[in-house]
């Protein structure tokens, strides 16, 4: 949230929805102090229950409930029609100006690709040719979703699945907006494994037809505008013996 806001004082106004799984009112209130620093609005989405909406058959045990709940974000927040989704485990280091106004027309997401073997791309019925989506940065058409009852459809889409899609959530939006995504630059998403490998070697290991290229990665990694910190070889800043190249950015 503080990077988010110290990177973005040209908007003359931001407004934050926090996901909220039961935050500590000590903690909200620390979030408040951030946010009143800068023009922003914070307002706090209670999604504990969400989950009794999916049947997520043991799912729900091995990732964060709030994961499943940007699936219902079109209901939990009915006024807002365009939105930038963002884990909690990334960190903004430059302005995101241009990329809230990147054009989605009647795409239902922007992201940038990620590195998942192509294998769980055809489970969930991908042509490979359609590049699998990172749901830890999202542009979302949110107005596209209600029209096209996309709810609803992510309900359907993990009862076939029987509550065990791959990715979870990811799997899930990859699978049900299908060749309706924008494809974002790569350094609105720096994961970890973007920092490990070349492009060609994450070609090879995961079998994507076509990544980045080798100029782009080079160029974000100097420049990043969004990192986040996946699991990867290098651990995570908040971890003991973390050796990833952005962690004093992080800390």
């Amino acid at each position: 949230l503080l990077s988010l806001l110290e990177h973005n004082t040209a908007f003359a106004k931001t407004e934050c929805y926090v996901m909220d799984c039961g935050i500590s009112e000590t903690n909200r209130q620390r979030l408040q102090e951030i946010a009143g620093r800068y023009a922003c609005r914070l307002s706090f989405v209670s999604v504990e229950n969400i989950v009794q909406r999916l049947s997520l058959q043991g799912a729900a045990f091995t990732i964060a409930v709030a994961a499943y709940a940007r699936l219902f974000l079109p209901s939990l927040l009915p006024d807002v029609d365009t939105l930038l989704y963002l884990d909690c485990d990334t960190v903004v280091a430059d302005s995101l100006e241009a990329l809230w106004n990147t054009p989605l027309g009647d795409n239902y997401i922007g992201g940038v690709q990620d590195t998942v073997d192509s294998y769980f791309q055809q489970v969930i019925g991908l042509p490979q040719e359609i590049p699998y989506i990172n749901s830890g940065v999202l542009l979302i058409n949110l107005k596209r979703w209600r029209e096209d009852h996309l709810e609803a459809r992510f309900g359907e889409f993990i009862r076939r699945f029987n509550g065990q899609v791959p990715h979870h959530d990811q799997g899930t939006i990859n699978g049900v907006c299908g060749a309706r995504r924008a494809v974002l630059p790569v350094r609105y998403n720096m994961a970890s494994n973007l920092y490990s490998f070349s492009a060609r070697t994450i070609e090879r290991i995961y079998f994507i037809a076509q990544y980045y290229s080798q100029q782009e990665l080079d160029a974000a990694r100097r420049s990043p505008a969004i990192v986040h910190f996946t699991s990867g070889l290098f651990g995570r800043p908040w971890e003991e013996k973390c050796t990833h190249p952005e962690r004093e950015r992080f800390l």
